[in-house]
């Protein structure tokens, strides 16, 4: 969809002035701000692993290699926001497809 952007750049740091499509980008962050500026400059083992795995992660899906575990979805939210307020309200009509994790994946209803 053009609508998120036409490349991966374009879709990771799109904003409306106000709000970022993925908070750890929004400089007034102050948790995960800096580890994205600067991921290697914690000395937390754990989140050093997690920021290399991130990389190879991001590689794949830049070079095409792999699947999609989200089974095609455009849109996701945590667990914690009701799935009936976002089908109705955020995304009216979106097709639920499944959970991972602590998020539920959906796909655009005007994409089938």
């Amino acid at each position: 969809r053009q609508y998120f952007g036409k490349s991966y750049h374009e879709i990771i740091l799109k904003n409306d002035g106000k709000y970022y499509q993925f908070s750890s980008f929004n400089p007034n962050e102050k948790d995960n701000f800096p580890l994205l500026i600067d991921p290697l400059k914690t000395k937390n083992t754990i989140i050093q692993k997690a920021w290399f795995n991130s990389y190879e992660v991001a590689l794949r899906v830049i070079s095409g290699i792999g699947n999609d575990p989200t089974g095609g979805a455009t849109f996701f939210h945590s667990s914690d926001l009701s799935q009936e307020k976002f089908v109705t309200e955020s995304v009216p009509g979106a097709i639920y497809i499944k959970p991972i994790g602590d998020f539920l994946f959906y796909r655009d209803p005007n994409e089938i």
